[in-house]
């Protein structure tokens, strides 16, 4: 991934390092560059963690099953008790619920509560990229 990244550094000043990008490395300069590297922080994972137990509460409430057994490994139909129109409708429900659309054959591979969280968290990537 690319990232702006923009900061003010207060102790260095501007040359151009190895692969001819500038760094402004002086006092109260600042460093502004595109860099490729991943961003792990304690806001992602929150967010990330939050969807997935928005939709495990929203696979309880609408297969109208104890919280306790909505696990990432469970199945909607063999686990859970789910049929066709269960399964419809909570798909229908996520969408609204995360403002995402699932395409049908996407749909059709999600058969179990983990799949459907991580489809949920690649549709949040993509829209925040």
């Amino acid at each position: 991934m690319l990232y702006r990244i923009t900061a003010r550094v207060p102790w260095c000043s501007s040359e151009l390092d190895d692969k001819g990008v500038r760094a402004a490395t002086g006092p109260g300069r600042s460093f502004s560059g595109e860099v490729g590297m991943t961003i792990s922080s304690e806001e992602h994972t929150t967010a990330i963690e939050k969807a997935a137990m928005e939709v495990r509460s929203l696979v309880a409430e609408h297969l109208g099953v104890d919280s306790k057994l909505v696990s990432d490994e469970a199945r909607f139909m063999k686990d859970l008790g789910a049929d066709w129109l269960d399964c419809v409708e909570l798909i229908i429900a996520v969408e609204e619920d995360f403002g995402i659309e699932f395409a049908d054959d996407e749909v059709e591979r999600l058969v179990s509560v983990g799949d459907l969280i991580r489809s949920v968290e690649a549709h949040q990537r993509i829209a925040t990229n």
